[in-house]
């Protein structure tokens, strides 16, 4: 999913007005889609299959048709979690503690997880993983920083032009296709210092960018001035 919304947000902000991209957009995007087929052949029709039911069980949801089974059950999972919020509203219940407030039932963890006794140690929802064994004012300065970030960003790229534009595009549909699947999955550890990295360097990137454009708008200001003088 994430990396789905990344090429979309790239296809239509970078590819979409630059016409020599197209073709080796065009090439790339086959490639990407021949590996998925192999893939999708390889696994007897796993992937195939899973997309469809993606699409399915959206329509459900969407049109109040849910069962709980949606998600391989991450819709159950979600609805029960919601009111813990409200009760660890302000410190949560502390990290790493989901599994043990989950307040499934053993008859409601069979039926929708097939397992009376299953531990359930994640929301797969990372934002309300976070509230719930962080915090709510936990989750709103998290939200908070990644906003700044991209926002930030999202000035840099408006001011670039050429190839610092398209890194700048690039980085900024990263972050922003991670925090979209970052909506049915949790962070974990072979993802998170990657994500953190790629969040670094974007921020810096567009502080570096936004300074250096405004050090050439005072320079260029500083030689009208000269000019007319």
């Amino acid at each position: 999913m994430g990396i789905f919304c990344g090429a979309v947000l790239l296809t239509v902000f970078v590819v979409y007005t630059r016409n020599h991209l197209w073709k080796r957009w065009a090439v790339l995007a086959a490639s990407l889609l021949v590996i998925a087929l192999i893939i999708n052949f390889s696994e007897k029709g796993h992937y195939l299959d899973r997309a469809s039911s993606i699409l399915s069980e959206s329509y459900s949801v969407v049109t109040n048709q849910g069962t709980g089974y949606e998600g391989s059950s991450r819709l159950f999972i979600w609805v029960k979690s919601l009111p813990l919020i409200k009760d660890y509203f302000w410190f949560g219940s502390g990290p790493d503690t989901f599994e043990f407030i989950f307040p499934a039932t053993p008859e409601e963890r069979q039926t929708y997880l097939g397992n009376a006794n299953i531990i359930v140690d994640k929301v797969h929802n990372e934002y309300l993983q976070i509230a719930i064994t962080l915090g709510a004012p936990t989750l709103f300065i998290y939200l908070l920083f990644l906003f700044l970030i991209v926002k930030k960003a999202i000035q840099a790229v408006k001011k670039a032009t050429g190839r610092e534009q398209i890194v700048l595009f690039g980085l900024i549909s990263t972050v922003i296709g991670y925090l979209i699947q970052a909506f049915f999955n949790i962070s974990t550890v072979p993802v998170a210092p990657i994500f953190w990295s790629i969040l670094g360097v974007t921020l810096a990137k567009a502080e570096s960018h936004l300074k250096n454009n405004t050090e050439r708008h005072k320079i260029s200001e500083q030689k009208e001035k000269f000019l007319s003088a």
